[in-house]
């Protein structure tokens, strides 16, 4: 019993060490794959050299490491950006952004990439701004019942058509948070909503009919109820500006005008979003102050967040990555799978050439045979004697349980019977 379970412990050891190693080269092939790919693709894209995407993995997985992410996220975050064209140093930076703000929302850095880069496109936001935006956005969500993911998918789906009518990116944070807050609507429906808004007053801007719908009967409906759309001019003013102005003073219209005024502006369909906007008009102005003073928001959050086990255990997974980088050598890899490839095609040709997989296993047979031949004999010969000899073992007890019981028959004695029974 002492053997047995000193020899399932070290078998268990060896195993458990075994199955470890095996865990581990698995990981390894698969980040060098993975990498290697993410590398390529961005390769792709920038016509960069080989030993340009060498270095480039070095500067990624020493970001990852600083932010405590893994080295694909970094370089999947940095392929989306480097697809629209940007400089190295942009790519850098707003990979690093995206990072900083996949690890506050928890979702995945290709979504947060998309996202970040809808907001930073439609309001044409250059390197400089770029972190400043998604200040802004933090800071709102710190403050309100709307998340940071949820802010930057709403504004996702309207930041273009807002930037396009004059809303500023910190009013837009303000709407989204507050009709989100208040309705608890999906990110991405309070969004479109608001960009259903601001498109319909883009088309009628552009002269377009919608349901009737002019710029002159839509202004005249405005004025009506107290508010002008047009400036001296005769041009739009700002959105922004202008729904302002009507949060400041919807309080002073009766439920009627309020109705008319918000369907006027948005149409049938969207009006209560609108409605849900004006009511809760100072937690608008909250959020708005918020965004406005919003400045280093983001990173403050990405300091909080490198103090979690869930940063610290990325943050070593990324530094094991070094250790992949400095041991694997993708020249070498390709090198030996294509050694392997030809190999493959000998086989293959080979087995082609003596006519097909029936004909080999015939062959392996009779080889097998031959080689084998002594081996097999010597078996079944082996076979044969053990038979034998239990045959005849079998007969000897047979023979002496009829001795004992004719003993017996006779009165010998049980002793005597016992003695030859032994």
């Amino acid at each position: 019993m002492a053997t047995t379970l000193t020899n399932t412990i070290k078998w268990n050891i060896a195993s458990g060490a075994v199955n470890s190693m095996s865990r581990s080269i698995e990981q390894a092939w698969g980040y060098t794959k993975s990498l290697d790919t993410s590398l390529n693709n961005i390769r792709i894209v920038t016509g960069k050299s080989a030993e340009e995407m060498g270095n480039f993995a070095v500067k990624a997985n020493e970001a990852a490491q600083s932010l405590g992410k893994t080295t694909t996220d970094y370089t999947n975050a940095a392929l989306i950006y480097a697809q629209q064209g940007l400089s190295d140093q942009e790519i850098e930076e707003r990979a690093r952004i995206t990072l900083m703000t996949a690890n506050v929302t928890g979702q995945s850095t290709s979504d947060v990439s998309e996202e970040l880069t809808a907001v930073w496109n439609g309001y044409k936001v250059n390197a400089e701004e770029a972190e400043l935006y998604i200040d802004r956005l933090a800071a709102v969500a710190a403050t309100t019942a709307s998340d940071l993911e949820e802010l930057s998918t709403g504004m996702s789906k309207v930041a273009s058509a807002a930037a396009a009518m004059g809303v500023g990116e910190d009013q837009l944070a303000a709407q989204l948070s507050t009709i989100i807050s208040v309705t608890r609507q999906a990110p991405e429906s309070v969004g479109t909503a608001l960009r259903t808004v601001y498109a319909r007053i883009s088309d009628i801007k552009a002269g377009i009919d919608e349901d009737g719908v002019t710029l002159g009967n839509y202004s005249g409906k405005m004025a009506e109820l107290g508010f002008n759309v047009l400036d001296a001019a005769g041009n739009l003013r700002d959105m922004g500006e202008v729904m302002e102005e009507i949060g400041g003073r919807w309080q002073d219209l009766t439920r009627e005008q309020q109705i008319s005024l918000a369907q006027t502006m948005a149409g049938q369909r969207q009006y209560s979003n609108l409605i849900a906007l004006f009511d809760n008009f100072e937690k608008y102005n909250e959020a708005l102050n918020t965004a406005q003073n919003a400045a280093g928001t983001l990173q403050e959050q990405q300091d909080i967040y490198m103090e979690s086990t869930a940063a610290h255990l990325q943050t070593l997974k990324a530094a094991v990555e070094n250790i992949y980088d400095s041991l694997a050598d993708t020249d070498g890899i390709n090198s030996i799978v294509d050694g392997l490839t030809v190999a493959a095609n000998l086989v293959a040709n080979f087995v082609d050439g003596i006519g097909g997989g029936a004909n080999v296993l015939k062959s392996l047979g009779a080889i097998g045979l031959t080689v084998f031949s002594q081996q097999i004999a010597s078996g079944l010969t082996t076979t044969i004697n053990n038979l034998e000899r239990a045959r005849n073992q079998a007969e000897y007890f047979k023979n002496a349980i009829k001795e004992a019981e004719d003993i017996q028959k006779q009165g010998l004695g049980n002793d005597y019977t016992q003695f030859l029974v032994e």
